[in-house]
Parts: C-alpha cells; sequence; structure tokens
C-alpha cells in the first residue's frame, strides 16, 4: 500500500498518527487524545483505498473500545487488563503505516 503515502496530505497525515502514538506511549498524551486525534488525522486523508480504511479503522476502534472502558472505571487510562490488547493495537497500527510509506 505504499502508493497511499505520494499523497502529501496522506503521508503527513501517517506521520502525525505515528507521532501521537509515541506521544502517548511516552505518557505525554491521554488514552482520549489518542483516540480522538487519529481518527480525526485519518478523516483528513484523501482516496484511501477502502481496505487500507477498513483495517485501520479496526485498530481505531479497539483503541476506542479500551478508552469507553477505562472511562467506565473513571481511568484516563487503559485498565491493567486491557493494557496487552492496546499495546498490540497500537503495534499493529505502526506496522500499517510503515507498510503504506
Amino acid at each position: 500500500m505504499k502508493n497511499l503515502s505520494e499523497n502529501k496530505i496522506n503521508k503527513e497525515a501517517l506521520l502525525a498518527v505515528t507521532r501521537r502514538l509515541d506521544l502517548y506511549e511516552q505518557g505525554e498524551t491521554t488514552l482520549s487524545q489518542l483516540a480522538q486525534d487519529t481518527y480525526s488525522i485519518i478523516a483528513g486523508m484523501v482516496e484511501v483505498p477502502t481496505v487500507w480504511h477498513n483495517r485501520f479503522m479496526r485498530y481505531w476502534g479497539a483503541i476506542e473500545e479500551v478508552n469507553a472502558l477505562a472511562l467506565m472505571e473513571d481511568s484516563t487510562d487503559s485498565l491493567p487488563e486491557h493494557k496487552a490488547l492496546l499495546s498490540k493495537t497500537l503495534s499493529d497500527i505502526r506496522l500499517l503505516i510503515d507498510e503504506s510509506l
């Protein structure tokens, strides 16, 4: 899916998502903010192949679900029982982006 990054807007969006993942993993942003930012960034991309978009949204959905479950417990970070899922999801997003750059 390298052609996705041929568009400057898309390439910058992919890099922006990577930066947001870094910020989250460094403890500099919240899980809620990560979910909001990544969704907003991807929504601004152009001519995104459906297969790529669906794959990303599956990963984003996992972030959003972990966030919702945390919020139900009045937490701003993932609950201990969801950390492995979140870690795998963030790795999967990084892999998807790497494949696209």
